[in-house]
C-alpha cells in the first residue's frame, strides 16, 4: 500500500540520512505511555559514530511506540491526532538527524552502517516494519476520512522535507 511504504520511507530517510543505505522504503498514545519501548544500553555503544546512536534510539521508540498508538486507535480523529503529533515529533528529529548527517558526511558512502551501529539500526528496522503495519491497517479502516487524510498529508510533507 503507498500510505505504509511513505511511512517506510520516512523511518528510512532518517536512517539513510545516518548511514547512507538507500532503500525505499502527542496525543498520550505516542511516547513511554504507550508501553512499548526499544531497549537502550546506555553507553553500550561507543567508537567514531557513537554520537548517532541516541537519535536512532529516539526515532525507534518512536516509531514503536507510535505503531502500538495506532494499534489501538478506535476512531479517524484519534488516528489523525496521531499522526499529527507523529509529524511533529519527526520533524524535531530531522533536525538532529541532519545536523549529524553534516557532522558524519562519510556515513552517506556507506554500504552498511558502522558495527557499533547495527544493533540499533535492526531495532530501527524492526520498529519500522511494525509501524509500516499498523500504518497499513488504519489506513484500510480511516483512511477516506478527512480528518486523517489531512493529518496524512502533514505527514508526508514531514517525510519528503526529510528526503531532500
Amino acid at each position: 500500500m503507498k500510505l505504509a511504504m511513505v511511512s517506510l520511507v520516512c523511518l528510512l530517510a532518517l536512517v539513510m540520512a545516518s548511514c547512507g543505505e538507500k532503500k525505499e522504503a502527542e496525543p498520550s498514545g505516542l511516547g513511554a505511555a504507550a508501553g512499548a519501548k526499544v531497549e537502550k544500553a546506555a553507553g553500550a555503544v561507543s567508537g567514531k559514530f557513537a554520537e548517532i546512536e541516541p537519535a536512532l534510539t529516539e526515532q525507534a521508540e518512536l516509531m514503536e511506540s507510535s505503531a502500538v498508538a495506532l494499534e489501538k486507535a478506535s476512531s479517524a480523529k484519534e488516528v489523525a491526532d496521531l499522526l499529527t503529533s507523529l509529524a511533529g515529533k519527526q520533524e524535531k528529529l530531522m533536525a538532529t538527524m541532519k545536523a549529524l548527517s553534516e557532522k558524519f558526511p562519510e556515513m552517506k558512502a556507506m554500504a552498511e552502517p558502522p558495527a557499533e551501529l547495527k544493533p540499533i539500526v535492526e531495532k530501527l528496522s524492526q520498529a519500522g516494519a511494525k509501524f509500516g503495519q499498523a500504518m497499513s491497517a488504519v489506513m484500510q479502516k480511516y483512511g477516506s476520512d478527512p480528518l486523517v487524510q489531512e493529518a496524512m498529508k502533514k505527514f508526508q510533507e514531514v517525510s519528503s522535507k526529510m528526503q531532500e
